[in-house]
C-alpha cells in the first residue's frame, strides 16, 4: 500500500512538472525540441506509474 502511495504522490509531482512544460511550450514562438522530448519523457513516465498503480489496486 505504501508503494502504491508513494506512486500516486510521484505521479502528482510529475503532473505539476508537465503543466510547467506545457505552458513553456505554449508562451514559446519556437518551443525548443529539447522541452518537447523533456515532457515527451515525463508523459511516457507518468503513464507507466500509472499502469503500475491501476494493476496493483485491480489485484
Amino acid at each position: 500500500i505504501e508503494e502504491t502511495r508513494q506512486n500516486i504522490d510521484k505521479i502528482s509531482e510529475n503532473v505539476e512538472e508537465a503543466k510547467k512544460l506545457y505552458s513553456v511550450i505554449l508562451s514559446a514562438p519556437i518551443p525548443e525540441q529539447k522541452t518537447k522530448d523533456d515532457l515527451e519523457q515525463l508523459t511516457a513516465e507518468i503513464k507507466k506509474m500509472a499502469n503500475s498503480v491501476r494493476n496493483k489496486l485491480k489485484s
